[in-house]
């Protein structure tokens, strides 16, 4: 939904669907979809719930050790979140 530009509905579902993640201590799942929201959220302009995703986020991603280009896809949102001139890449960098 988000891709069609349904972005508050989109991030609605995506917020159960990472609910329904961590209450089954998929916590790497449940990250991977906060980005999406993040990304929603960005579009949107919403700084401040971008930033307050990937101060919970980030943490997790490091202790499951994950991949260095999802961590730099994260470091991407970041930047766009603090400039508001970056747009989210179509995929993460590699």
């Amino acid at each position: 939904m988000i891709a069609q530009g349904v972005i508050p509905a989109g991030i609605r579902l995506l917020e159960k669907a990472r609910a329904a993640y961590q209450e089954h201590g998929m916590s790497y799942d449940a990250a991977v979809i906060a980005l999406d929201i993040a990304q929603g959220h960005l579009s949107l302009g919403h700084r401040d719930r971008v930033s307050s995703l990937i101060t919970e986020i980030l943490p997790v991603l490091r202790n499951l050790d994950v991949e260095k280009n999802v961590l730099s896809a994260f470091a991407h949102l970041r930047r766009a979140a603090q400039q508001e001139k970056l747009r989210w890449p179509a995929s993460p960098p590699s």
